[in-house]
C-alpha cells in the first residue's frame, strides 16, 4: 500500500520534472492516495520513474497512466509471454499420439497421462485447453487457423487479466458483489487466482 509520504514524494518529483504540473498538496495527496492505495511504495516509485524516464509526453502522468505503468511492470515481473511466445510454448508441448482407440501424450519417449503435463506459464495451458488441447488442438491440418484462434483467445485473456490488475479494488469488489447478487459466474475470483499464479514458473 502506498503511504502518504510516498505519494507526497511522487508529487514533488513530478512537479520538479514537469514544472507546469500544478498541485494543491493536501488535497492532491488525499485524492492520489485513495486511487493508488493498492500499489505498494516500491512499485509506485518504479512506475513513476519509468514514466518520467521513458515518456515523450510534455505533461505529468495522470492517475490512470501511473496505474497502467504499474500494471506493465507487474506483467514483466510475472513474465507473461507475448502471444507469439505463448504459441511457441504451446507447439513445443507434448502432443497426443493415437495408441489404439485412445490418445496418449508422449514425453521423452514415454507415455504420460494427459493431465500430467504442466505448462511453464499457467495462462498458456488454460487458453490451450479451452481450445481443445491436447486431443483436438492444435492440429497439423489446420495449424495456421489454430494459430490465429489461439493468438486471439490468448490476447483477450491477457487483456482481461491486465484490466483486472489495473482496475481499482473497490470497483472490482462492486462488480463481483453485483455478479453474485445476480447469480452470475464469479470469473473475477478465477482471474485473481490466475493472476496470483502468473509469477510462478512451473517446473
Amino acid at each position: 500500500m502506498s503511504s502518504n509520504q510516498t505519494i507526497s514524494t511522487v508529487l514533488k518529483t513530478l512537479k520538479a520534472a514537469y514544472p507546469r504540473f500544478m498541485i494543491d498538496e493536501a488535497d492532491t495527496v488525499r485524492v492520489w492516495a485513495s486511487f493508488l492505495a493498492d500499489i505498494d511504495d516500491d512499485l509506485l516509485l518504479a512506475a513513476v520513474t519509468r514514466f518520467i524516464s521513458s515518456s515523450s509526453h510534455a505533461f505529468a502522468p495522470s492517475i490512470p497512466e501511473i496505474r497502467n505503468e504499474a500494471t506493465a511492470i507487474r506483467r514483466e515481473i510475472a513474465d507473461i509471454p507475448s502471444a507469439f511466445e505463448a504459441w511457441d510454448e504451446l507447439i513445443s508441448a507434448p502432443t497426443p499420439r493415437p495408441t489404439g482407440a485412445a490418445y496418449q501424450i508422449w514425453r521423452d519417449g514415454k507415455p504420460v497421462e494427459q493431465d500430467d503435463y504442466v505448462f511453464p506459464h499457467e495462462i498458456v495451458g488454460m487458453v490451450a485447453r479451452r481450445l481443445g488441447y491436447p486431443d483436438r488442438f492444435p492440429s497439423v491440418d489446420t495449424e495456421m487457423a489454430d494459430r490465429a484462434h489461439f493468438i486471439k483467445a490468448y490476447e483477450a485473456e491477457v487483456n482481461k487479466i491486465l484490466k483486472s490488475e489495473t482496475q481499482l479494488p473497490m470497483v472490482s469488489a462492486y462488480i463481483e458483489n453485483q455478479r453474485e447478487q445476480l447469480g452470475l459466474i464469479d470469473v473475477s475470483r478465477d482471474m485473481r487466482q490466475l493472476t496470483a499464479g502468473l509469477a510462478r514458473r512451473k517446473a
